[in-house]
């Protein structure tokens, strides 16, 4: 599982879309960054329907919806290294 490409939408409201290669195939999600109690969190997107649509919150696997919030979170600090000082 690697992050294909990562677009920083906006980053005054820390949104991004990341292209996850996952074993489910690419996936492409738009998610919001946050800080919270000093941590950066991606947060993934909400639940959408949709025919052929698969949503990151669909997963039933828990440690790979992890691993794609910190694949996610490694790659926008590289892309936005200096977007937020946390304290």
């Amino acid at each position: 599982m690697k992050i294909i490409k990562l677009e920083v939408i906006n980053k005054a409201v820390m949104k991004c879309k990341a292209s996850v290669d996952h074993e489910n195939g690419l996936i492409t999600h738009e998610w919001k960054v946050i800080a919270k109690d000093g941590q950066l969190e991606a947060i993934p997107p909400q639940i959408r329907a949709g025919a052929n649509f698969i949503d990151v919150m669909e997963f039933t696997d828990t440690k790979a919806l992890e691993e794609i919030k910190a694949l996610i979170l490694t790659a926008y600090q590289k892309a936005c290294p200096t977007l937020i000082e946390l304290g």
